[in-house]
């Protein structure tokens, strides 16, 4: 099964690396590299992690009351633009022949690989590429 090949991954192996910007890029800004995600133990599967376990991602205007308010006042996001209409979407999941998270293993597994070798994200699709 596709879960099995990610227990193949080990102790000790890299798998994330964490950048960010010392400041908007318009006011000089430079991507740095800040960590290294190692695995302190061999992956393996559970049914917490299975059934229980997920990752919330938050706005990003919750963080802008820590930054300088030369910041602030740029207004802009590195890669998400709200004034232009190719770059928003709604809260509807994309259908249609071709669009959508298969139901069988062997397609959703060809349709993870395709989003991660094309676009480097499995969440691809939800924004529209496919």
């Amino acid at each position: 099964m596709f879960y099995d090949q990610l227990t193949r991954i080990k102790q000790g192996s890299k798998i994330l690396e964490a950048w960010g910007l010392t400041a908007p890029l318009s006011l000089g800004g430079v991507w740095i590299k800040m960590a290294d995600v190692n695995l302190k133990t061999d992956l393996y599967k559970s049914f917490f992690g299975d059934t229980r376990l997920h990752f919330q991602h938050k706005r990003m205007k919750l963080d802008t009351a820590f930054w300088p308010s030369a910041w602030v006042k740029l207004a802009e996001d590195v890669k998400f633009n709200d004034q232009d209409p190719t770059q928003l979407w709604g809260y509807t999941v994309p259908t249609g022949p071709g669009v959508g998270w298969p139901v069988d293993n062997e397609g959703a597994k060809q349709k993870f690989m395709q989003q991660v070798a094309t676009y480097g994200c499995p969440f691809a699709w939800l924004l529209g590429m496919n």
